[in-house]
């Protein structure tokens, strides 16, 4: 039984800029890999985002596809994107700092 849970973040990074085909790739090698969690960021541009999660969810069978979310429309888009994963997983990502939580959250 596996006791320990790989998760990976490289494509969450909010500095790297990889292409579109970079990003497959680094997911394809990741499934290979037989990593448990492939972590993507919050869904920014629809369309191209939208496509890459759905693009790797043809191909990731055996690893959960985490997408970010901050609020209530992040999540629908994330539903719609994440439909055809075997494994979804929205992963909510809450601001902890006074400045975070009213630039994101409007607290």
């Amino acid at each position: 039984m596996k006791q320990i849970k790989i998760a990976d973040a490289t494509l969450c990074r909010e500095n790297s800029h990889f292409s579109f085909k970079e990003k497959i790739e680094i997911a394809r090698q990741l499934e290979k890999l037989g990593v448990d969690a492939v972590e993507l960021p919050k869904i920014e541009n629809d369309k191209a985002d939208t496509l890459l999660i759905r693009t790797i969810a043809s191909f990731v069978k055996n690893a959960v596809i985490s997408v970010g979310v901050v609020n209530k429309a992040d999540v629908d888009k994330a539903v719609l994107a994440l439909n055809t994963a075997q494994k979804p997983r929205i992963r909510v990502e809450v601001p902890v700092s006074c400045v975070g939580m009213e630039y994101s959250l409007h607290i």
